[in-house]
């Protein structure tokens, strides 16, 4: 340790028990001049000491930094060994392709291909050249996203892989975020090109002709758009040899009325001979289209103020079931369906039928007297007009003519509050998991519910999830809360003779309920889920999906 330049001070005594005197302070003010001389010489040493503390660690980090500089080199070649030594690199280029297919499938916002290709350039040269990577066309942008991506999408596929198209066009207003971010680093696109063709109808005039160039390749088809691009479909013909899915929506149901001429108003050929499954949202075609032959699948969403080249009528459905008696997912939603013209048809046996969604005009009832469907698992009924005949009796009839179908979920939808309601069909569904109800008294609904059938069996043995929605009583709530407590602890208790599945969940939509705190807590403990609540619609589930 180094001696210190500077003696420490003795120190200073002064006499406190009396006022000094001249000379004492004349003594102290000699005293404090040398302090501060003292004071200030230690400060210059100690600022010349830190200068030459600064100094020899500046010297100290350069020494560090060219270490470092060496240790950054040395890693960079032992990372270069480990890189050529690592077993990923003696994976076949196929693993590799195969891993690339599974993670696309696996995420399908459509980034893989992009994401893959811009890691490094041995996975760029793979990705390139595996055609099959970008035959999913995926896509979510708003109209400032170039056209040109589609393009760029299609070259990358090849001109022999089938192309699995998804596009969904929101406005400029919506957000999107599923744009690839490395499609947008190529086309260097910004929210600036909402004056350019980008952001105007022409998009989808432009991407159906990069897309129309290689229909020979579709193997499903998926559009999404805002009104004013659906009309670029207009100018699809066929033939599609591959084409399975078909999906088209438009989103503004307000479609203005227009004599197209794409191959969804055709009557007569065949441009869609491998079909499968069609789906259209609020755009024109023809019911008597020849696209519906031999499908799998139908979903219809029709405007109420669009008549197609010919009106919706029942007529024209029992046409497209006759000619599609492999069906197995069903979804019709009409609201201006007119009535039968023709004489009363035959029975249309649907042996396939799984899942069937009606909604909209009443005339589905009598569609109801003329279906066979024995495989019936899930049913959906919505009615939003008057009806014209007795839903029960149809219904009941139609179960009876299916051979009793193992119905697992029913879902129905009255168009107006009833005071009586015939649910006397819910003892030949032994099936039933799920039922929601709309617009029938719960006083029918609980004493249906409590009911034992004809052979001494609980109605619904199996039924673990209710939805009731504006189901008032007749008088009022506080009536009909025993009897709802009395159906919930009968279906909870597993004494309850001939019950096979406990309630489990108990939704209680706009029905007036007045739930008390001691109520509350013993539902809520009697069942996995309850709920009272005001929901934005009835629950509906399309499983139609592309």
């Amino acid at each position: 340790m180094s001696k210190s330049p500077i003696t420490l001070p003795k120190r200073r005594i002064y006499p406190i028990d009396a006022l000094p005197n001249a000379k004492q302070i004349a003594a102290a003010k000699e005293d404090l001049a040398a302090d501060h001389a003292a004071l200030h010489k230690i400060q210059e040493l100690e600022n010349a000491a830190r200068a030459e503390l600064e100094e020899r660690g500046k010297r100290v980090q350069a020494r560090i930094d060219v270490l470092h500089v060496h240790r950054d080199a040395i890693q960079a070649n032992r990372d270069l060994a480990l890189g050529f030594i690592a077993p990923i690199r003696r994976l076949p280029i196929e693993i590799f392709h195969e891993i690339f297919l599974v993670a696309n499938v696996i995420d399908d916002s459509g980034r893989i291909p992009w994401i893959v290709s811009a890691v490094c350039r041995s996975w760029r040269r793979l990705a390139l050249s595996n055609h099959r990577l970008w035959a999913r066309l995926t896509l979510r942008c708003t109209v400032n996203c170039p056209p040109d991506v589609v393009r760029l999408w299609i070259e990358r596929s090849g001109s022999t892989v089938p192309l699995f198209i998804n596009i969904r066009l929101f406005q400029n207003k919506e957000k999107s975020t599923r744009v690839p971010n490395h499609a947008s680093r190529v086309f260097r696109f910004s929210s600036e090109d909402a004056n350019t063709v980008h952001a105007t109808k022409q998009w989808g005039f432009v991407a159906i002709y990069y897309l129309s160039e290689q229909k020979h390749r579709w193997r499903s088809f998926a559009f999404e758009c805002p009104d004013d691009h659906i009309e670029a479909l207009e100018y699809l013909t066929g033939p599609f040899p591959l084409l399975e899915d078909f999906w088209v929506s438009c989103g503004d149901s307000n479609v203005r009325l227009s004599t197209w001429q794409w191959f969804a108003s055709k009557q007569d050929g065949n441009d869609t001979p491998a079909l499968k499954r069609v789906s259209l949202q609020y755009v024109h075609f023809s019911w008597a289209s020849s696209m519906f032959k031999n499908l799998t699948g139908i979903r219809i969403v029709s405007p109420s103020s669009v008549v197609y080249p010919q009106p919706a009528t029942v007529d024209s459905i029992f046409n497209i079931l006759k000619n599609n008696p492999e069906l197995r997912s069903l979804s019709l939603s009409v609201p201006n369906l007119q009535a039968s013209v023709l004489p009363n048809p035959e029975v249309i046996h649907l042996p396939q039928l799984t899942y069937m969604s009606l909604e909209g005009s009443s005339q589905f009832i009598f569609l109801l007297q003329y279906l066979k469907i024995d495989a019936i698992e899930k049913l959906y009924v919505k009615l939003e007009s008057p009806q014209s005949s007795d839903f029960a009796e149809a219904f009941r009839e139609l179960l009876s003519r299916s051979n009793y179908p193992p119905i697992s979920i029913l879902r129905i939808y009255q168009p107006f509050w009833l005071p009586e309601s015939n649910l006397g069909y819910l003892e030949s569904l032994p099936e039933l998991e799920e039922l929601a109800v709309g617009r029938i008294p719960m006083e029918e609904i609980l004493r249906e519910l409590n009911n034992t059938t004809s052979s001494g069996t609980l109605v619904c043995p199996k039924l673990t999830r209710l939805t009731l929605q504006s189901c008032p009583g007749r008088r009022d709530m506080e009536s009909v809360m025993p009897k709802l407590i009395g159906m919930v602890n009968k279906r909870t208790n597993s004494t309850t003779p001939g019950l096979q599945k406990k309630l489990k969940n108990l939704k209680l939509y706009h029905c007036g309920c007045t739930v008390t705190a001691e109520q509350q807590s013993w539902l809520s403990k009697k069942l996995k889920e309850f709920k009272v609540d005001e929901p934005t619609s009835f629950p509906h589930v399309h499983p139609f999906v592309l």
